[in-house]
This record gives C-alpha cells, structure tokens and sequence, in this order.
C-alpha cells in the first residue's frame, strides 16, 4: 500500500505540474492510482467529482474572461495554469470511476449545473464593473473552492479523491492569498462569505504552500 501511495503522489506531482488544457491524463497516472484499492464510490462522492470539475471549470473561464478584461497577470497564471492541472486531476477521477465528463464539449461560460450557471454569469457581471470587483470575485472563487472541498474530504473515504481534493485545496489557498494580497495592496478587502473569520484568517495567516500533499487526512496548521 505504500509502495502504490508513493507512486500514485510522484505521478500527481507530474500531471500538475503539466500545463495542457483539457488532456486526458496519462497512462502513468492511471496506472499509479489502480495500485490503490479500488473503493465502492458512494452517491456523495459521485456528485462531488462532478460538482468539482464543474467548479474548476468555472475558475478557469472567468479568470481568462477577466484577464481579457483588465489584463493583471494573476488572472492568467491561476486560469490558464493552475485551474487547467485541477481540471485534469478531477479528470483522472472521473476516468477511474467511469463517470462521464459533464464539461466534455462545454465552451466557455457554460455549464450542466443551473446553479453553477447562475454563479458564473454573476461574478462575470460584477468582475466586469472595476478592477477591484474583478479581485473580489477571484477571493470568492477560491474561497468557495476551499469550502467546497472541505466539505467534500470530511464527506469522502476513498483516499484517491480525498488526496487529489487535498491538493486542490492547497492550490485554492494559494491563489485566496494572491487575491487577497492584490486587494489589499490596492487599500481593498473582501469579506468571506462561504467560510468561517477563523477559517478564512487562518489561511491568510498561512505562508504560501509548496509540494504535494500525500496525506488524505492532511489539515492545515
């Protein structure tokens, strides 16, 4: 079990450090993860995978739409890299449990989910109206990707999900304190509205998280 948890965190290490949009994963990556025992997926972990590619989806469409708009680079580095290696590793999951991608022929701005629809054509309006607007809905995003995964790792027992969901939640937490940094070196703020003021300073209060996360019941310290 080990050995297989070894391989499974190299090969992750490898797909997100990887920048191609919308790739299937490799065959090392496949292969790294059937090591593991395959688990029985539950209802609520069905929809957490299909809530999260979803979710990382929207991330990326509206940063490259707000980029396009303002043009600040950090709008760019989190779209087009990092929201594009979250894509692909929740596609590594859905391809292990043989569920179908329901961003598979979306374009931008569209998405199965009403509700995250309705979240997307919001934040685009607002990020469109200024600079500082823009920032806000960046810190909204990621904090509720950060609530969201939360959510789903106490949900999940299948330690496959809950290791790629963790690293997921490390990369949210880093772009919050971009945005956040950017915010409030403009004399801004924003105020969370998905997670606790403990939760949320906690993060803040964090320095910047390097390396892979290999530990499913990892927290932040």
């Amino acid at each position: 079990m080990q050995a297989a948890m070894t391989v499974l965190t190299v090969t992750l290490c490898s797909l997100m450090a990887a920048h191609v949009m919308a790739q299937p994963a490799g065959a090392g990556m496949v292969q790294a993860i059937e090591q593991l025992p395959m688990q029985p997926l539950s209802d609520g972990e069905r929809a957490g995978l299909l809530l999260m590619i979803e979710e990382e989806k929207l991330a990326h469409d509206v940063y490259a739409g707000l980029y396009d708009r303002w043009g600040l680079r950090p709008f760019h580095n989190i779209g087009w890299r990092s929201e594009i290696m979250h894509m692909s590793a929740v596609r590594v999951l859905l391809q292990r449990y043989g569920l179908a991608d329901p961003t598979a022929g979306m374009p931008p701005g569209r998405y199965a989910s009403k509700q995250l629809q309705s979240i997307y054509n919001d934040l685009v309006t607002k990020g469109s109206s200024s600079l500082g607007d823009a920032l806000s809905v960046g810190a909204h995003i990621e904090e509720l990707d950060i609530a969201d995964l939360q959510r789903l790792i106490a949900q999940s027992d299948n330690d496959d999900i809950r290791i790629v969901y963790q690293n997921l939640a490390k990369g949210s937490r880093n772009h919050l304190r971009t945005f956040m940094w950017q915010l409030r070196r403009r004399g801004l703020d924003y105020a969370p509205q998905h997670m606790s003021p403990e939760q949320f300073n906690a993060v803040l209060a964090t320095e910047h998280e390097k390396g892979f996360i290999a530990d499913p019941e990892f927290k932040l310290r």
